[in-house]
């Protein structure tokens, strides 16, 4: 519970479109950012930036998640890089069809 205020201000840091702007009234990108503590738990992670791709939907509430089949991500590629250096590696590590679509996303910008 006390990292949920530093959490949420990192946040805040990153989907803002001005970097300077402070308060209520900045510009923020139109993106989810999910930050799942019981995720990391599962897949061992514990060191960031950490990178993968976790099937379903990852804003399901826990209570409405089939415990027995949690979803995983099959790789998780550890760094800070550009999300395209991401996907690259991801995908390197056998994970290519799992990025395809965002990484395709991506290129268009």
């Amino acid at each position: 519970m006390s990292k949920i205020g530093p959490t949420a201000k990192l946040t805040a840091q990153i989907l803002r479109v001005d970097p300077g702007c402070e308060g209520p009234a900045c510009t923020m990108r139109n993106v989810q950012l999910i930050v799942d503590p019981i995720l990391f738990r599962q897949h061992g992670v514990n060191q960031v930036p950490a990178f993968a791709m976790v099937p379903g939907d990852p804003t399901l509430p826990y209570c409405e998640r089939d415990e027995e089949v949690a979803p995983r991500a099959s790789h998780i590629v550890y760094g800070d890089a550009a999300l395209s250096g991401l996907l690259e590696e991801y995908a390197r590590l056998g994970g290519r069809e799992e990025v395809r679509d965002a990484a395709s996303r991506l290129s268009l910008r």
